[in-house]
């Protein structure tokens, strides 16, 4: 019953994760300057045309909903290596850890590097401060925080579809995993 219900949010959050938000994002961070320009970025987040606005929206957007459906998949991930004590019907525990410290069981469970770890950590926190501290993190830090959610998610995705595999869970389209001379987050 548990394994059902992890595989369900495995097959919920990681395909919208891998199917529509880090395809949008990638598209998105594509329209503003060549090779997702953070100078661009700033100046349209600061500029007064709603058009402007409108392709800095569509980026932030997909970078708000890739990390959800990502710390989904991580979530579901480390119920896996440390299974929840009492599950509820979705499959884990009714108030489950926070995602800084799903990051590092992660990374000492070798799921994920440290290093990756680390990176989400400061990608959740800006995010964190961009959603719900408005308007405390700066277009600089959301710009640097989208670019490095698009590095890091290169290796964490396969990293976790790989080892999700090895302990008997599917996650449909997933990229195929990393080389093993692409180690840096």
């Amino acid at each position: 019953m548990v394994h059902a219900a992890i595989q369900q949010r495995i097959i919920s959050h990681g395909t919208t994760l891998v199917g529509r938000h880090l395809r949008d994002l990638h598209y998105g961070a594509g329209q503003i300057g060549t090779g997702f320009d953070g100078a661009e970025f700033v100046a349209r987040w600061n500029s007064s045309d709603p058009a402007d606005h409108m392709e800095v929206n569509a980026v932030t957007g997909a970078w708000d909903s890739a990390i959800n459906d990502l710390n989904e998949v991580l979530r579901a991930a480390h119920d896996v290596l440390h299974p929840p004590p009492a599950a509820t019907p979705g499959g884990r525990a009714p108030k489950g850890p926070d995602m800084p410290d799903i990051y590092e069981a992660l990374g000492v469970g070798g799921v994920i590097s440290r290093a990756a770890g680390r990176k989400l950590r400061a990608v959740n926190r800006v995010r964190n401060d961009y959603t719900h501290r408005y308007p405390t993190a700066t277009p600089e830090q959301i710009h640097g925080a989208i670019d490095a959610l698009q590095q890091v998610s290169r290796l964490v995705i396969p990293a976790v579809v790989e080892w999700l595999h090895s302990q008997g869970y599917g996650f449909p389209g997933a990229p195929a995993p990393a080389s093993p001379a692409d180690t840096s987050p």
